[in-house]
């Protein structure tokens, strides 16, 4: 049997849900989902779920590291995507 340590306490079985935070997990659907961003950003498949994690289990916190920023808002102006540069990091969405 596995254990996973979390908070300092050992679980048996599957690791806990975590709850997407913002705004990673709104851009990264607005994509299409993890792998499309995925091949977008030239990463691994596992990198846009880290985005969307707390820091505290390893993740950006809900941000998306400004290196793919550029690459990011290439892509929506390549698919007609309305996106602003300022979505990266405002809890208000403009679309």
């Amino acid at each position: 049997m596995s254990r996973n340590r979390l908070n300092g306490k050992h679980r048996r079985g599957r690791a806990r849900k975590v709850k997407a935070l913002q705004p990673a997990a709104k851009i990264i659907r607005w994509f299409g989902g993890p792998r499309a961003i995925a091949k977008i950003c030239a990463t691994s498949v596992t990198a846009p779920y880290r985005w969307q994690n707390p820091i505290e289990l390893g993740g950006t916190g809900g941000l998306i590291p400004p290196r793919y920023h550029l690459k990011i808002l290439k892509a929506a102006d390549k698919y007609n995507i309305p996106f602003a540069p300022e979505n990266f990091y405002k809890r208000r969405w403009r679309r």
